[in-house]
């Protein structure tokens, strides 16, 4: 009996706090609404004094907020007919004439004023670009082309989705050549774009013919174009760009920086390397023992690893017909049952060098390499992992003299 009566309570206490809290959020619900003489006391605020443009413009919202349109949009002239910079009274206007889509001109009207009022508030731009591209309307489309063209200087960390934007509306990609700013920093970001998302490296090689005839090339934008044209596997386009800028380094040696005179630029048709390999100690170029120049290419081994090596190795695009390479390697103490060997590779073909292990002395290489087709080939210094007992690679290699030159002219 005590149990029941005990249930009964906790019972009735839990309605009482239930009923309660419906109250309060009911209040609280209550609050937030409109009261019904609201408007009433608005509308004397403004008989009393109509110039008061906030009052005017609480007056539309309301009505906005009751569905009574033609009362809103009269509330929102009287609101601009006060104070014609009160922008959001413009962007109500706009919404309410967007209802009417036959208002084209009208609603045209409104988002150059609004966008005059606020040439470089990036919010109402994207409210604007967001409610015209709702819209399947030839003004419509020329509105939002006019947001985006506002938007790419401003939301910089949105543009390629404007660009992609801006050639849907467009209808081509090569229409947005025209459409961006012509600024620096914008043409930058469209040939990324070209290059990477959309993989139109025709429309990138027009664009970098622009930016070289503004003057406005750089480093960091040659290499961007350089990357580029590798990932779109353009490598006649690329080695032509890239021979061009560099001509003084290729007289009859086809390989760039064959004596390891320069730091590697790691892109392109530089030398290039693997990164961090297991069992490599040191990666360095040398001084005090080389045979041209003033500096070898070194790698240095720990004896407790059996890496594959392909360090350092160069691209090369090259024209059928008949080269010779030559190389000097040179190793000392070099363990392990594989040595170290130079290889040329490419479209149906590999040539490679006999290997050089142990101590050796500088040793000359020489290659006679018979291509048939065009393509990009790679030149790079080789060494195998091995399953034999002496399989740990131990000591130092060095590279000097790379050259490759082309016989028949």
């Amino acid at each position: 009996m005590c149990k029941f009566i005990l249930k009964g309570v906790v019972l009735g206490c839990l309605f009482f706090f239930l009923f309660l809290t419906g109250l309060l959020l009911t209040a609280e619900v209550i609050k937030v609404l409109p009261s019904p003489n609201l408007d009433e006391k608005l509308r004397k605020v403004t008989r009393l004094n109509p110039f008061d443009d906030e009052s005017w413009y609480a007056l539309g919202r309301i009505a906005y907020y009751l569905g009574d349109y033609s009362e809103a949009r009269k509330a929102f002239g009287r609101t601009l007919t006060v104070n014609r910079l009160f922008y959001p009274a413009w962007i109500d206007l706009m919404g309410l004439s967007l209802k009417d889509t036959n208002q084209g001109r009208e609603i045209v009207g409104l988002i150059k004023a609004i966008d005059l009022l606020n040439p470089t508030d990036i919010q109402v731009h994207w409210r604007i670009l967001l409610e015209t591209l709702t819209l399947d309307k030839s003004w419509a489309r020329e509105a939002a082309l006019n947001e985006i063209r506002l938007l790419i200087p401003l939301a910089e960390d949105q543009r390629t989705k404007l660009f992609t934007l801006a050639g849907m509306l467009l209808g081509s990609d090569e229409a947005l050549l025209t459409f961006v700013p012509d600024d620096l920093a914008i043409k930058t970001e469209l040939l990324h774009y070209f290059l990477f998302s959309r993989k139109r490296a025709d429309i990138a090689e027009t664009l970098w013919d622009e930016i070289c005839a503004r003057k406005w090339k750089t480093k960091a934008l040659f290499r961007t174009m350089i990357k580029g044209l590798f990932y779109n596997k353009k490598y006649k386009v690329c080695w032509d760009l890239w021979e061009n800028n560099f001509r003084s380094d290729y007289r009859e040696n086809l390989v760039f920086n064959g004596g390891f005179e320069k730091n590697f630029l790691r892109y392109g048709f530089s030398w290039r390397t693997q990164g961090k390999i297991a069992g490599v100690e040191r990666v360095r170029f040398v001084h005090f023992y080389k045979v041209e120049g003033r500096r070898a290419f070194s790698m240095e081994f720990d004896g407790e690893h059996n890496p594959s090596i392909t360090n350092p190795y160069q691209y090369i695009y090259l024209q059928p017909g008949r080269y010779r390479l030559r190389a000097l390697l040179s190793t000392k103490e070099v363990t392990g049952a594989t040595g170290f060997y130079v290889e040329v590779s490419g479209p149906h073909f590999r040539a490679t060098s006999e290997e050089v292990k142990g101590d050796t002395s500088w040793k000359k290489i020489e290659l006679l390499l018979d291509l048939n087709e065009p393509g990009l080939y790679r030149l790079s210094l080789r060494r195998n992992a091995t399953g034999k007992l002496n399989r740990f690679l131990g000591g130092k290699v060095f590279f000097d003299d790379v050259r490759l030159v082309k016989l028949n002219k």
